[in-house]
């Protein structure tokens, strides 16, 4: 990825993620602008460098470590800690809950990565949900490990500071 597709990604995600207010507020800028951006009125590619370097470096402030962090984990430069894992389940009311793994990442403390289970545990659950097979427990799925349950290629949210969680 070249340093203008980057600065697109870091600003589009601030567009996506973040208020008009909040983004106003913060860059002293106007409001309506940021909004223009961010409900299509007015191209992101249109922007003028100087709107697009501020908003590329609050990413950078605000969430750039975030993501620099996640990036690592998933290409495995970046190691989670060695503590007991947390979990986050979520309910829906048509389908099997879903279960998600927490751990915190080396050198970040204050900030926590959640990974799905993998698509066949997620299979199977459903199966259970539907009434097409028996409840089976783990050890009947072969499941030693939490890496055989869980996809530790793909973060899929992120907390930081016991705040909300962020999907990615």
């Amino acid at each position: 990825m070249n340093a203008y597709e980057e600065t697109l990604r870091g600003v589009q995600w601030v567009l996506d993620n973040c208020t008009s207010y909040q983004v106003a507020k913060d860059l002293n800028i106007n409001a309506r602008t940021v909004n223009r951006y961010q409900n299509g009125e007015t191209p992101v590619g249109n922007m003028k460098a100087e709107t697009m370097g501020l908003i590329y470096n609050y990413y950078l402030d605000k969430f750039g470590h975030i993501f620099k962090a996640i990036e690592g984990i998933e290409n495995r430069s970046v190691e989670l800690t060695n503590d007991d894992p947390d979990f986050h389940e979520v309910d829906y009311a048509d389908g099997p809950t879903s279960e998600f793994i927490i751990h915190t990442v080396e050198g970040h403390d204050d900030l926590e990565v959640f990974f799905a289970e993998r698509d066949f545990v997620k299979k199977i659950k459903q199966q259970i949900y539907d009434g097409d097979t028996e409840e089976l427990n783990h050890e009947e799925m072969e499941l030693n490990e939490y890496a055989d349950r869980f996809n530790y290629d793909d973060v899929v949210a992120y907390r930081v500071d016991d705040g909300e969680i962020n999907w990615i």
